[in-house]
């Protein structure tokens, strides 16, 4: 028996191609998502949206859902060195469309959405690898599951796995990435190799971190979580982090 021509074929059933299977399948498609892990697994990796995010959310649909599943608004961010705050911000009233941030367990979020898009209407294989992806004479995803090997076919196949994207690497894309340049709350993360333990306040352009280095001496030095390795930086030399990932999510106890 000839195998279907899905519309679409997603390499990958995390929060980027879990939402756009179920955005298509709601419009119609014909949707296969291929997630090679059966049960999602706890790592480290982003566990929060930015306020500009939230509009994004709750444009596809899926806002709602996750806040009443999983997830977290967080209107206040504070940032302490030891116990000193020297930041406090009220998200809903300092942003043009008055959202919060928003926090989840990642693993939990990722199977919500998955079951979001089966829901859908969108086929979803679990505990599949896709083997090769190639684009003539008509795009083909070759998929292992179980021992067998499956040749689908598809009208567009959008890989959605990871920064370190095998997908990206078969059809031959380049990557292309901006300076390394981080803007974090109101404060310009500089690289170390730069300035070294320095970050400028944006909205008072003063430097104010040194005098609070050495203040906290003892420690590692802090560094901003999220940012790519090679543009990892440090923001205060000799300072320390105070509130653990274990203490905001009770899953990491």
């Amino acid at each position: 028996m000839e195998k279907p021509i899905y519309d679409l074929i997603i390499v990958g059933g995390g929060i980027g191609g879990s939402v756009l299977a179920k955005v298509m399948a709601e419009k119609g498609a014909r949707v296969l998502v291929v997630e090679r892990d059966k049960q999602f697994k706890d790592r480290v990796r982003g566990e929060g949206m930015h306020a500009w995010g939230v509009p994004e959310a709750k444009a596809l649909g899926v806002y709602k859902l996750l806040r009443d599943t999983c997830g977290l608004e967080v209107r206040w961010w504070d940032i302490y060195l030891g116990t000193q705050m020297f930041a406090h911000r009220d998200f809903t009233e300092t942003t043009p469309h008055r959202s919060p941030l928003f926090s989840f367990y990642h693993p939990d979020m990722q199977e919500v959405l998955l079951t979001a898009a089966a829901a859908a209407g969108a086929e979803v294989w679990r505990g599949a690898a896709v083997r090769r992806v190639r684009s003539e004479p008509l795009p083909t995803v070759t998929v292992e599951q179980d021992g067998w090997m499956h040749e689908l076919r598809a009208r567009l196949v959008v890989g959605a796995d990871g920064r370190t994207s095998p997908t990206r690497k078969w059809m031959g894309f380049e990557v292309q990435e901006d300076p390394c340049a981080q803007v974090i709350h109101r404060g310009a993360a500089r690289e170390r190799a730069a300035t070294r333990g320095h970050l400028v306040r944006g909205d008072e352009s003063r430097q104010w971190s040194r005098s609070i280095s050495r203040q906290y001496r003892p420690g590692p030095s802090a560094r901003l979580s999220g940012l790519s390795h090679r543009c990892a930086v440090e923001i205060l030399e000799g300072t320390r982090y105070s509130a653990p990932l274990r203490d905001l999510h009770p899953h990491r106890r």
